[in-house]
């Protein structure tokens, strides 16, 4: 089958690998200190530290939402 080439049709350039192409999965890369913040403890992974990291992110905008509706109650 031949290939068919469309009028108007952008080829992206080639992006260069990052890394050299080498990956890692996140659940395999593991941080050897607790992240007491986070609650987190010892060797958690980065997919574990990313995703705490986003709900305690989404809890404070929460608590940000709260306080900003509380404040502009206040206001005269």
């Amino acid at each position: 089958m031949q290939n068919q080439c469309y009028t108007g049709t952008d080829v992206p350039e080639k992006l260069e690998e990052a890394c050299g192409g080498n990956y890692t999965l996140d659940q395999c890369i593991i941080h050897a200190s607790a992240i007491s913040y986070l609650e987190l403890p010892t060797n958690s992974s980065l997919m574990t530290i990313i995703n705490t990291f986003v709900l305690a992110l989404m809890a404070k905008d929460d608590q940000i939402a709260e306080l900003d509706a509380r404040i502009t109650a206040l206001e005269p």
